[in-house]
């Protein structure tokens, strides 16, 4: 819904191709993607290319245009909680994560939209595209309907996680 509006602000179509989480860094190294935007935090290690399993540089980085506040959920299935309240009630559970997520450091940081470095005309262009569906109430009425309106952001930032 918010890639629709930002399509729409932009004045181009944008194509979307579905992907594992875990290939969408090397997708945009490979120059396979031009930008990603799925549930991606916004952290300093994918700022500077650096693999935050190994702390090696991978790359050059890319540039976040954030557009949510959230945090890391827990769900178990209704009514068989199996005794899981909380994080710290996790031991000795099998649970399931997306891979290359930040789920396992229970971070909150805003999520964003990964554009390569070196790529400052889209960048710019999607962050203004971002900032027009807050202006015009697209942005508001997206995160109404998926009802996670406090996850807003109050300004579109770059890097700001």
């Amino acid at each position: 819904d918010l890639a629709a509006a930002m399509s729409k602000e932009l004045g181009i179509k944008l194509n979307f191709n579905n992907a594992t989480f875990d290939t969408l860094m090397g997708g945009l190294k490979s120059k396979r993607y031009d930008i990603a935007m799925s549930a991606m935090t916004d952290t300093k290690e994918r700022q500077e290319g650096i693999d935050s399993n190994t702390g090696k540089k991978i790359g050059k980085g890319v540039d976040f245009i954030d557009y949510l506040n959230v945090g890391v959920s827990l769900y178990t299935r209704k009514g068989k909680t199996n005794g899981v309240d909380g994080w710290e009630t996790l031991c000795g559970k099998k649970i399931a994560v997306q891979r290359g997520t930040v789920s396992h450091d229970l971070a909150k940081a805003p999520y964003g939209i990964a554009v390569p470095k070196g790529q400052d005309r889209l960048r710019d262009a999607l962050k203004a595209a971002v900032e027009r569906t807050i202006k015009n109430g697209s942005y508001a009425k997206v995160l109404d309907k998926w009802d996670v309106k406090d996850a807003a952001v109050k300004k579109v930032q770059l890097n700001g996680g």
